[in-house]
C-alpha cells in the first residue's frame, strides 16, 4: 500500500479497491474520507490508454451528446448570445449541434480531431461559459485543471457520473471505473462536488439527467 494523499484536499487517503486495467496492470484505488474523492494510484499507464483519444468502448457517444445538448440549451440559456467554449470537444458533435440551434459555441481539444465542427475552433476569443463533458474523471490533477478553466470564465457546466455512498469496491462491479480503457482515474460524489464548489467560491447545482450521467453547473460568485 502506497502513502497517497488526496489530489483534491491533500488529506491522507485509504486503500479503497484494487483492479486490473487494460487487461494487464493491477492498480490500486484510494478514497478520501474528508472530501469523498476516489483516485487511482499515480496513473503511469495513461500514454498507452490514450493511444486512441475516443476509445472503441464508448458506444454511447451519440446519445450522450443529445443529452448534453438538451441540458446545455436549458441551463445555459442566458449565455445564448455570448461565447461558450466546449473544452475537450472531441469530434465536435456537441459544438455543431449547439451552433445549429443558435448558440455561439467554440470547439477546443488538445488530443482529438475536429471532424464535425470545422471552422468553429476557438482562437482565444473571450469566453463567458465553458462546457466540459465526461472529462472530470480523466483529470490527473482536478484542482489544477479547474483552476485553468476558471482563468477563462466564471461559469462551467460539466458532466460525470457521481458515485453513491455504497459505491462498489470491486472494479468489475461498476462500469464507470472503465478498467478496459484505463482512462477513468478520478471519481466524485455529491460531497466531492460541494468541496470543489467551496474551494473555488462557487454556487453549484447538480442535475441528475440520466442514471448514467450527472451534470454540474459551477458559477463563481460575483
Amino acid at each position: 500500500m502506497k502513502d497517497t494523499k488526496c489530489k483534491l484536499c491533500g488529506y491522507k487517503t485509504n486503500l479503497f479497491a484494487t483492479g486490473k486495467i487494460l487487461d494487464k496492470y493491477n492498480i490500486e484505488y484510494y478514497h478520501c474520507e474528508n472530501c469523498d474523492f476516489i483516485q487511482t494510484e499515480s496513473p503511469y499507464w495513461l500514454e498507452e490508454a490514450y493511444t486512441t483519444p475516443i476509445n472503441k468502448y464508448d458506444t454511447g457517444i451519440m446519445i450522450r451528446n443529445l443529452v448534453c445538448v438538451d441540458i446545455a440549451k436549458k441551463v445555459l440559456k442566458k449565455y445564448k448570445n455570448k461565447n461558450i467554449l466546449d473544452y475537450a470537444g472531441g469530434y465536435g458533435i456537441f459544438t455543431r449541434m449547439m451552433r445549429d440551434m443558435g448558440f455561439n459555441v467554440y470547439w477546443s481539444d488538445k488530443y482529438c480531431e475536429n471532424i464535425i465542427a470545422t471552422g468553429c475552433e476557438w482562437n482565444n476569443e473571450k469566453i463567458d461559459a465553458i462546457t466540459i463533458f465526461e472529462c472530470l474523471e480523466h483529470f490527473v490533477d482536478p484542482i489544477k485543471e479547474l483552476e485553468h478553466l476558471f482563468t477563462l470564465t466564471d461559469a462551467i457546466l460539466c458532466s460525470t457520473l457521481l458515485f453513491k455512498s455504497n459505491n462498489p469496491q470491486y472494479v468489475d462491479k461498476w462500469w464507470y471505473y472503465a478498467p478496459q480503457t484505463g482512462q477513468h482515474i478520478s471519481f466524485y460524489s455529491d460531497k466531492t462536488i460541494k468541496y470543489i464548489a467551496e474551494y473555488f467560491s462557487c454556487k453549484y447545482k447538480i442535475i441528475k439527467a440520466t442514471k448514467n450521467l450527472n451534470f454540474i453547473l459551477l458559477e463563481r460568485r460575483k
